[in-house]
Formats: structure tokens, sequence, C-alpha cells
């Protein structure tokens, strides 16, 4: 019996990358684990191949089709998989189909919508997949391609039946410690030899229940360990085998949440020597277990250098609304000031147009996040995904939730004639804010990610903040408002085309996006690799113009004059000079008219605002209160950002 089974991504264009910088595709662990599973079972039986890009797919379908094709299904992959399965059933229409994923309603009477409409697929499976895709394998083998036509006892499957919908709804989980290891029998070998991204499971499930996640439904809230010998062995096994790989994710929902994630920590730890290109690894912070997150840290702080806690709001009120009431926040700053005393960074992630949140709760969040020390401010538009409580017709009702729908960046391409467009549904307005203010967030959310993440602002903002009592959110709101824009012309140009173009990504409704991309020149657009973002465009805009980057400086520091009655004009003034000089503009690359070493003296309250966000300089105090700030980018460095230009 011949079986493909893909977990597919767009490969055309990059996308959103936050691990590598590069193409941030990880293994296909998913279909990985079940391919696993049913060669345990079935021995020599089975004939199984594993897929992750769509050409490579194409290409084999292209030498003759297999018995059964499944593929995993989630947000970034729906129009890819079905368009790809529609072509699959053009030719082959005997070819049993199976989907599987968190990326759908399991609700029977939106399984069989889903099904009807997408005729196509044989099989829906709702849950964990290696027991349900076992058995839908042995009555393959018992009924061969008519095995629809019959009553099967499949959990957590849902298909057609003579036009009516037969599900067994509950889940069946497979017993976790019996579960054959990917990584150690080698079926992930050629992704890693590729360079794709280590995905390593050491858990299974989540205790909480946050309305806008599809990892805490409560089909899948108790959390089932992996045995720790096999965890071990598969950190061992990269690690050995693979030891070129920059980074790995642990894809746990919360880890930290066991006492024997330390164990895993230090085992990590000890396996840096054999993989000394490692440099970064992802994890999920576990909720409520402060103490034991700050002892991983403390473990892993040379290959975990950002620890991440995602508040989402800070609002009690639209906290409850998402079912986080009992995820603790009240240490929320003392944890920060833990983490930092430890050496390590702290992200947070802010959710933007959750269920009864309002303008200026979103802003208190924001200001509240500043307050708290955060190093990196990640401000994200809330998703609906289909199978979250969020996404419900219930929860879109009680609070109002409109959507509209923006292109995925990288999300789209051209394969082998087949076109595939992935867009993402995204909440544009609640009962508790409407549109206009949605949009009215968006430069802001941009500035903070320009200014404070990627640090071209945040010595002022810290500044202003630690001297003046002025937070950066509020500095932003002037930066972006009205008030100041009538005398910066230039300014107030790029955010009106930012508007423009921001306003520009949504559509009402996926088949208007779908026809927009396909009808015009999209496809052929080679500037910008077809789509990104807004704030893409406007980062670039600034760093591509020196005069313009310089007046959002001198705007920021006119307002922090206005706001405060400052006599410090010389440190404001120390500060801009190092904003400034601390860039290296593409031009200055490009006309390589560079310097590889600069160096400031500035008074040495100013140096505490700069250190230690700019860890590449050196700080030298002197007499009178002033400091030597030394400024280095190597030629080295230089040459290949130019090359890259």
């Amino acid at each position: 019996m011949k079986i493909y089974l893909a977990d597919l991504v767009h490969n055309k264009h990059a996308g959103d990358n936050q691990i590598s910088g590069e193409m941030d595709f990880v293994v296909p662990l998913n279909v990985a684990n079940i391919a696993s599973f049913v060669r345990s079972q079935f021995d020599n039986e089975v004939d199984i191949t594993l897929f992750k890009y769509p050409t490579d797919l194409l290409t084999t379908l292209n030498t003759g089709p297999p018995d059964i094709l499944a593929f995993s299904h989630y947000i970034w992959n729906v129009d890819l998989n079905l368009k790809i399965i529609s072509h699959v059933k053009t030719r082959w229409p005997d070819v049993i189909v199976v989907l599987g994923g968190p990326t759908i309603r399991t609700n029977p009477a939106d399984l069989e919508a889903f099904l009807r409409l997408n005729s196509s697929v044989d099989f829906y499976v709702t849950f964990e997949g290696e027991r349900p895709f076992l058995e839908i394998i042995k009555h393959f083998a018992m009924h061969g391609p008519q095995l629809q036509e019959k009553t099967l006892d499949i959990p957590a499957t849902a298909y057609l039946k003579n036009d009516a919908l037969i599900y067994e709804g509950m889940p069946q989980f497979e017993p976790i410690e019996t579960l054959p290891s990917p990584y150690l029998n080698g079926s992930l070998d050629k992704f890693l030899a590729a360079g794709l991204i280590p995905l390593f499971e050491t858990n299974r499930g989540c205790p909480f229940q946050c309305t806008f996640c599809t990892w805490g439904v409560s089909a899948l809230n108790k959390v089932r360990k992996f045995p720790i010998e096999r965890v071990m062995a598969e950190l061992e096994y990269v690690a050995t085998k693979f030891p070129d790989m920059p980074s790995w994710i642990i894809g746990d929902a919360n880890f930290g949440i066991l006492k024997r994630d330390v164990d895993i920590a230090k085992k990590i730890r000890g396996l840096r020597k054999k993989a000394p290109a490692l440099k970064h690894i992802l994890t999920w912070e576990s909720k409520n277990t402060t103490e034991r997150n700050f002892e991983i840290s403390r473990i892993m702080n040379d290959v975990v250098d950002t620890a991440l806690v995602a508040v989402q709001t800070l609002d009690p009120d639209v906290n409850d609304a998402i079912k986080r009431g009992n995820i603790s926040q009240k240490d929320v700053e003392e944890k920060i000031a833990k983490y930092h005393k430890l050496g390590t960074r702290v992200q947070t992630h802010i959710l933007s147009g959750l269920p009864g949140e309002s303008f200026q709760s979103q802003i208190n969040t924001i200001a509240k996040a500043f307050d708290f020390s955060f190093d990196d401010v990640g401000v994200f538009s809330t998703l609906l995904l289909a199978g979250s409580e969020m996404e419900s017709g219930a929860s879109r009702e009680k609070y109002h939730l409109r959507t509209k729908y923006r292109l995925r960046a990288g999300g789209y391409g051209r394969y082998q004639g087949i076109t595939a467009i992935d867009c993402e549904e995204i909440i544009r307005s609640t009962s508790a804010i409407s549109e206009v203010e949605m949009q009215r967030l968006r430069p802001i959310h941009w500035l903070i990610w320009f200014g404070w993440n990627h640090g071209f602002l945040k010595p002022l903002w810290k500044f202003a903040h630690k001297a003046y009592g002025i937070n950066p959110v509020d500095i932003i709101l002037r930066a972006t408002g009205e008030e100041y824009l009538q005398n910066e012309s230039a300014w107030a140009n790029l955010l009106a085309n930012f508007d423009s173009d921001s306003q520009a990504e949504w559509f009402d409704t996926r088949e208007e996006l779908t026809k927009y991309c396909v009808s015009s020149e999209f496809f052929d657009e080679k500037e910008n690799d077809g789509f990104l973002k807004a704030e893409f465009k406007y980062n670039a805009k600034l760093l591509l113009d020196q005069t313009l980057f310089c007046s959002l400086v001198d705007l920021n520091i006119m307002i922090i004059k206005d706001m405060y009655d400052t006599s410090k004009i010389s440190e404001l003034n120390e500060l801009r000079a190092f904003l400034i000089e601390s860039v290296c503009f593409p031009n200055q690359l490009i006309d390589q008219n560079w310097i590889e070493e600069k160096t400031l003296e500035v008074n040495s309250e100013i140096a505490t605002a700069i250190s230690p966000e700019f860890a590449a300089q050196d700080v030298t105090s002197i007499e009178g209160g002033k400091s030597t700030l030394r400024l280095v980018k190597t030629l080295k460095h230089m040459t290949q950002i130019r090359g890259a230009l």
C-alpha cells in the first residue's frame, strides 16, 4: 500500500521568519509521528513517503498516485492543500484523501458543511492523528477505495456515507509512551539534512483554555508526557548527527510546566559542545510556574537569550473574556526583574482587537508593558482560528466580532500550474472598538516595532521614561497624531502613505482577496517579493532616507520637550547624536562611505539609558560624569550587508 503524507508550506516567497531569519520551515514532525506509528503496526506492508514542499509532492505524483494521500491542515496551507487535492481527484478519483489538523470547527454541523463544500476530501481527522489514520488504513486494506460506502468505526474522524455524516467525535489517544520516535528511526533525517528546523515535542496537551487558541480546546487539555528517555535520546541524536543547526524549537504549549523540564534544560545545555552552532531555542514559557521558569532560564541562558512572557492583555476584564483569568499576572514586573538579573532579555506578546478591549485599554496595556521594562513588545493582530472558541458563531455574536481578510506573508505561490493563496481572518472591530480606532492603532504598533524592538528610538524613549516619567506610548501617540504633523510634512506624508498602504491590505472576503491577487500583476511583482505587510516597507523607507529618519528623531525630541519642561537640552542633543551616529544607513554602505569605529562622549546618565541595548559598543567612564561610547561595525560585517543590498 502506497501512502503519501504531506505537511505543506508555501516556499515560493519569504514569509514571517521568526527564528533563523531565512526560510523558517520546521521538520514535518506531525506527519512523521503518524508515519512512524503506522510503520510500527504494519511492518513492511506500507510504503510511506513524507513531503514538505508542494513542488516535490506534485513532481512525485506525476510518476503515479498513491493509494492514500493525507495532509496536515493549518491556517498557512488551507488553500494550498485544497487546490492540490482538487488537482489529484480530477486526475485520480480513486485516491483516498485525508485531512487532519486543528484548523476546523469540530461540531458535526460544521464538519458536514466542510465536507460537502470540499467534496474531494474523503476523511477529516479532528484531533490526534495516529490511531484514526491507522484505522483508515486498516479499513482500506479490507474494503479498498470504496471504504466510504461502509459504516466505519474510526475515532474522531468525519466522512460522508450516502450523503450523511458519519462522525465519532470523541478523540482516542494512543498511549503516548508507546509512540515510536521519528527522530530516532531516521524518518526526519532528510529534512534535517536540508536545514529544516528541529521541532521537539516532550509532552502533549495544554491545561489552559485561552479562547483565541486551539492548543487548549477541552478535548486536548490533559498534559501527557513522552518518556524522558525518548526525549533525551532525540536531543542527543540531533545534536550529534546535525551539529550545524543554529536553531531548535521546543514545541510544548507550556515548557516548564513539568518538574522534569529542568532536566531537559540541563540536557540541552550539556549538548552545546556537540552542537556548537546552536544559538537559539524557541520555547513557549509555562504559565504559573515562575520559579521553575527562572531555573530553566539560568540553565539555558547561553542558548535562550530571550524569555517570552506573553501577556496578550493587561486588562483584567478582557483577560476574563478570553479565559485567561486563571493565568496570574500579579508578578509580571517582578518576573521581568528576575529575568534581567539573570542577564535574560524579556519579550512579550500583546494581541490587538481582543473581545471587550477598547482603544484606551489597548493603550493602557502597552503603557504597562513599557512600565514593566519589557525589552521587546510585540503587538499582533488577533486571528480567528477555526476550531478555537473565539472563532465560533456564539463568540462572534456575543462580542460583535467583525473581521476582514489579509494575505499571509509568503503564503502564496504557483506550483506546476496550481495557484494557491492563503490568508488570515483578522478581527477589525468589536462591540468595544471601531475599525477606525483599530486603524489608528496600526502606526502606533509599527513605531513600537521600529523604535523599541529594533532599537532605533529606544535609548531616547528609555531616557525620557526614566528621567522625566514620560511613557513611550504617550510619545508615540503624539508622533502619530494630528497635532504634531502640521509642521512635519515629510513625516505626515509618510504616515498618510502608511495608512493608505496598510488599509489596502484588507479584503471583506477570501474570494475578493483571491480575485485581486489572481487578476492583478501580483504574481509577477518582484519588488518586495510580491507582498509584505506595510510595516516592512516603511521600516525600509525610514532607513533609506537619512533626512527623514533624522526628522523623526527631532520630532520625538520636540514632543519630549513639550511634555516636560526640561533644562537638560544638552542630554537630549547627545541622545540625538547617538541615535543618528549608531545607524549604518544603506546609502553609506552602497557608496562604501563607512567608518568601522566611532566614539561619542555623552553624559553618564545617557550611557545608562543606552546600555545594555547596544551590546556591540563599549562604555568607558571618564571624569566629570561623562562616558565615552565606542561604536563598532566591522568591515567584514558591512561588506556582507552591502553584498546583500
